[in-house]
């Protein structure tokens, strides 16, 4: 039922993507795709909010992408992805974003989750993946008539949750931030997804700093990046260093509140930048 439901997916956007086009030059954007319904898009240039390139883990190894847009009216119907690109080589990225960052975006991260923050990212999906088969012996042992469901069950839940560690593992050493002019670059992991988002700085419109009371030990904290648009969650930099916080706030020329590395839950600080 679940491998009908994903091929009917599958058939239902290759029918939508195919024959994808786009073309661009200084002030729009012209994508065109569907077969049985066409559809034609027009997208003014310096109404993009940003630029998000994602990948699943095997796309990250093959080094394609996926170039996807963020601005209003593209993308918001239901089930439609907000595609620029539905896959290029690494390679080709910056061609492809040239006439919105044309600045070389940076290869690497300026700053980034330091090597002692690995549990950030792996506690969650760790603890799942060794309670799982915990609850299905003590199951096994109270329901012994259902042991083959229940064998079943539990491997099909620790399944993803070992490729969540995988996942996530490869999150701890990519997650990132760097600031290169006036161009962000960020990296992050949601899920199973890997992130890069290109952005102008003044479409930064609010961090927030969440420190949880074993991070106050570490002097560490989350920081959730916000950014003019209609997605309204924030984009998550896991287990970061306060004192490399304190420098990317002193490049966004942000002031970071002194009392931060005692402070409970969470702080947020507004970028004063105009909207877009």
């Amino acid at each position: 039922m679940l491998l009908s439901a994903w091929l009917l997916s599958f058939l239902v956007n290759m029918l939508r993507y195919i024959g994808f086009r786009y073309e661009q030059d200084e002030h729009q954007l012209r994508i065109r795709s569907g077969l049985l319904t066409r559809r034609r898009y027009i997208i003014q240039s310096d109404r993009i909010n940003y630029i998000d390139l994602r990948q699943n883990l095997f796309m990250k190894v093959c080094r394609m992408t996926s170039v996807q847009l963020n601005c209003s009216g593209y993308g918001n119907a239901r089930r439609e992805l907000p595609v620029m690109v539905p896959m290029i080589p690494r390679q080709k990225i910056q061609e492809a974003v040239s006439s919105f960052y044309p600045q070389a975006f940076p290869k690497k991260n300026q700053f980034r989750a330091p090597n002692n923050g690995m549990m950030t990212y792996l506690y969650a999906p760790g603890i799942a993946a060794a309670v799982i088969p915990i609850v299905s012996r003590l199951l096994q042992n109270l329901l012994p008539q259902f042991s083959d469901f229940i064998s079943f069950g539990m491997l099909m839940l620790e399944i993803p949750m070992l490729w969540m560690l995988v996942v996530k593992t490869v999150a701890w050493r990519t997650t990132g931030i760097t600031v290169q002019g006036n161009l962000l670059c960020v990296r992050y992991c949601r899920g199973f997804r890997f992130h890069t988002l290109l952005a102008d700085r003044s479409a930064l419109a609010k961090i927030q700093i969440r420190v949880s009371p074993f991070q106050r030990w570490y002097r560490k904290c989350d920081l959730h990046l916000y950014f003019y648009g209609s997605i309204p969650h924030g984009h998550p930099l896991l287990g970061f260093r306060i004192q490399d916080v304190e420098q990317l706030y002193a490049q966004l020329g942000l002031s970071l509140p002194d009392e931060l590395p005692e402070c409970g839950i969470h702080r947020q600080t507004e970028n004063t930048a105009p909207e877009a």
